[in-house]
């Protein structure tokens, strides 16, 4: 069974693709038809939400192991400025 989408491109919406937009990025992509385009750009929006969610998981994996790293430094620290 397939399923129908149905997008609507007239909007004056600014976060939408006009159809200027859409022409025109068919053009740079050689895409032929107009539900190729549009297949093609969710494609891409998914590919960058996963590269953006990846590196948001990875920065968040670099600030924990920095404080975990910095814990100790802190601690001795903070026993330094009570012993002035």
């Amino acid at each position: 069974m397939r399923t129908r989408k149905t997008f609507f491109v007239d909007s004056s919406d600014d976060a939408l693709a006009s159809d200027e937009e859409l022409k025109t990025y068919m053009a740079a992509h050689q895409i032929e038809t107009l539900s190729a385009a549009i297949k093609s750009l969710l494609d891409d929006e998914h590919r960058l939400n996963n590269q953006l969610d990846q590196a948001n998981e990875r920065a968040s994996n670099v600030s924990e192991s920095v404080q975990n790293a910095l814990a100790p430094l802190e601690k001795k620290i903070n026993f330094i400025d009570r012993n002035l």
